[in-house]
């Protein structure tokens, strides 16, 4: 029987693989503060994380076999500390498919449409102004280009979302996959909106850099559900406030959660606090993925997820 030390509260039905293991978590979505990690991570086995875990964690615990990261991106695993105890590192790819790629486009619905803008002049006392026509006019998706730079999962699904709306789809990716694939800067070039949906590594890192940014269409639009220091995050706040773009629509931010104040004092953005996957139905899912490669690990498989494989190469 192992310990299995979970951060955050999920339902208790995702666990059902690791029946006879111990399984140590907070309340339902509630996380355990600091020192409650502390206490427990000496007795830890497995780690279901949902947050930083860097190499100070991992050196209060020493019986550590397997990180299992309750979610697709894992930057805020120290991958490195974790390769040098040989500890597999999971992440949870396919349950974060579909929300991830919902939240998209409802930030590109709600910019395209000046939902939160108009919701916001709704609640005023004389609302009559704004059921004029010809104010607050929104934009159709109808026939405009969609630009994916990462056409992985939730790339995808934003894609196959974005054409039963009748748009056009081109995406960037590190090597042509599907029909449709664009270089970088032919793609921001020629593209009427850009979802980012690539992970954050040393490659991705200002991706969308001030030059690049400065190649978007006049009137475009920017969707980011992926990781905030992919965009360049000043040089989008210039081409907002200047109306060079007509929009975005933001979920991640460089220094979460400190959101640039220079982005919450402009109407043209839609502003999420990282809420990709805040869903009971994609949280339980998504606990259920990373306990299954908790699960396959301690059965003696090599877990499906594994984003350090290179610790099995030697």
């Amino acid at each position: 029987m192992s310990t299995i030390l979970v951060m955050a509260g999920y339902p208790a039905e995702s666990f059902g693989e690791l029946d006879g293991h111990t399984i140590i978590m907070p309340p339902l979505w509630t996380r355990f503060h600091r020192e409650d990690m502390q206490k427990y991570l000496p007795k830890a086995d497995a780690l279901l994380a949902s947050g930083r875990v860097n190499a100070d964690m991992l050196a209060q615990a020493p019986n550590l076999k397997i990180i299992a990261n309750c979610a697709v991106g894992f930057n805020n695993v120290d991958i490195a500390a974790a390769g040098l105890r040989r500890i597999p590192v999971t992440n949870t790819p396919f349950s974060v498919t579909l929300p991830t790629a919902e939240l998209a486009l409802a930030l590109l619905l709600s910019v395209v449409r000046q939902i939160p803008q108009l919701d916001r002049h709704m609640r005023e006392e004389d609302t009559r102004p704004y059921f004029a026509s010809g104010d607050h006019m929104a934009l159709n998706l109808e026939g405009r280009r969609l630009g994916i730079i990462g056409m992985g999962r939730i790339g995808s699904k934003m894609a196959e979302l974005a054409r039963m709306l009748g748009m056009e789809v081109s995406y960037h990716n590190r090597h042509e996959t599907v029909p449709g694939w664009l270089p970088p800067e032919d793609l921001i070039r020629t593209s009427d909106v850009i979802s980012i949906h690539t992970p954050l590594n040393d490659e991705t890192r200002n991706l969308l850099s001030r030059e690049r940014l400065n190649m978007m269409k006049k009137g475009s639009i920017l969707i980011n559900t992926a990781r905030g220091a992919v965009v360049d995050e000043e040089a989008l706040c210039d081409l907002l406030e200047c109306r060079h773009l007509y929009g975005a629509g933001l979920d991640v931010y460089p220094n979460e959660p400190h959101v640039n104040p220079r982005l919450k004092k402009l109407d043209n953005v839609v502003l999420q606090p990282h809420m990709g996957t805040n869903s009971v139905h994609a949280r339980r899912n998504m606990a259920a993925e990373a306990a299954h490669n908790i699960a396959e690990f301690f059965a003696g498989r090599r877990p499906p997820s594994v984003v350090n494989p290179e610790i099995y190469d030697t």
